[in-house]
């Protein structure tokens, strides 16, 4: 009888790593169906700006939604803090305080979804108030507002910087308040930019698609446009 119960434990106890095996693995499988990533789009790296406007640029699959994005900041030498930033348009941006003093300063962003974060690269800036710097001219060519696309779609803008050229053009496409990067646009005489973008990986309905233009000087300018696939 005595046998007969330790052989009992015996089965009970296998059953149980068993079950904490297979518990432990559900959790790693969901945590590895998450992915999220964050980059900084403004400020430019190494740029000089008299803006204390931070942007960053959120993606994020597996979950339904980002809880917060902070972005710490540290000066060469100096004060360190740490700002939050909201979702607006597309985006999430935030403002550096208005103390802040001129110098080069280092931004981290870090994004959070329940349980998951993720760091952004390191971005060095110089903050100078007295700078001048004058923001991309941009505009949309086509498609035209709040057009039907479907499969293939050209996208094509105008992107000025006077008297300077603008250096990168870029596309990012906001549905349902999660934001992605679609990639970069080209460009054959530095004026007009243009991207196919692939309709095939967004569900039917309205999106905004924002160009984002970044001069030589590291100045920006950003259109948005909606549509319906």
């Amino acid at each position: 009888m005595w046998e007969h119960g330790r052989l009992i434990l015996f089965l009970f106890g296998l059953l149980s790593l068993a079950a904490c095996n297979s518990w432990r693995d559900a959790s790693l499988d969901n945590q590895g169906n998450v992915q999220l990533s964050v980059v900084i789009t403004s400020p430019q790296r190494n740029q000089t700006t008299n803006s204390r406007v931070v942007e960053a640029r959120i993606a994020l699959a597996g979950a339904s939604r980002v809880d917060r994005v902070e972005v710490a900041y540290q000066a060469q030498g100096g004060a360190s803090g740490t700002i939050s930033l909201t979702q607006q348009q597309g985006s999430w941006k935030g403002e550096l305080p208005g103390t802040l003093v001129p110098g080069q300063y280092t931004l981290k962003a870090t994004a959070v979804s329940g349980a998951y974060s993720k760091e952004s690269d390191p971005l060095t800036f110089v903050y100078d108030p007295t700078v001048n710097v004058q923001s991309v001219q941009v505009s949309w060519v086509a498609p035209s507002a709040n057009a039907e696309v479907s499969g293939q779609v050209r996208l094509r803008i105008d992107a000025q910087d006077q008297p300077r050229r603008v250096s990168k053009v870029f596309f990012l496409a906001d549905k349902g308040g999660v934001t992605s990067f679609l990639g970069d646009a080209t460009s054959s005489d530095g004026r007009f930019w243009d991207f196919t973008w692939d309709t095939a990986g967004f569900a039917n309905g309205p999106l905004v698609i924002q160009a984002v233009a970044v001069g030589d000087s590291g100045s920006q300018g950003v259109a948005s446009r909606s549509f319906t696939v």
